[in-house]
């Protein structure tokens, strides 16, 4: 039978572990926000150069 101690240890590192979850999520999710502006924002860019006729 586990003790108070051995189950607060065991909430502690189950919140730990779903704590590091979400930040490895976060932390994909902004490198995927990023990764899909750059490729808008070269996109644009790219339009831009061939709509703009030499001065």
């Amino acid at each position: 039978m586990a003790t108070h101690l051995q189950r607060a240890k065991n909430a502690f590192n189950y919140v730990t572990a779903m704590q590091a979850q979400q930040l490895e999520e976060f932390i994909q999710d902004v490198l995927i926000s990023i990764h899909a502006n750059i490729r808008d924002l070269e996109e644009k860019r790219s339009f831009a150069d061939r709509n703009v006729g030499p001065p």
